[in-house]
């Protein structure tokens, strides 16, 4: 039986898929800083995304690697904190609240892609 589930494509295709979710959310914090900013102070939030994604950034040598599954456990614990920042943002009035919503979701997808692939590689 577990052999079986093993062979499944989106097993296979667990690091991966945690790869390009990691790369999706790094690439949102980026936005959200730019859409937030006025566009007279776009390197200051190219400064504030990159600050943000510094943390995530330094997974990315290691999935590509196919790295131990602790890996993606300190990942999912990193991913409580982002979780924690994002839902302060959701209940910000206006277009914060919606960017707070979106990223709550993101790092919900992404911690459960990262937790199911610590499962399915150890």
């Amino acid at each position: 039986m577990n052999e079986q589930i093993k062979n499944k494509g989106f097993i296979r295709n667990s690091g991966k898929i945690t790869l390009v979710l990691l790369l999706l959310y790094i690439a949102f914090n980026f936005l959200t800083a730019l859409l937030v900013n006025p566009p007279s102070q776009t390197s200051t939030a190219l400064i504030i995304g990159g600050a943000k994604s510094l943390p995530l950034m330094l997974f990315i040598p290691f999935i590509l690697k196919k790295a131990h599954y602790k890996l993606y456990a300190w990942l999912c614990f990193l991913l409580i904190l982002y979780y924690c920042w994002a839902v302060l943002n959701a209940f910000v009035p206006g277009i914060g609240g919606t960017i707070g919503m979106v990223e709550c979701g993101l790092v919900i997808v992404l911690f459960i892609s990262s937790m199911m692939s610590a499962r399915w590689s150890r």
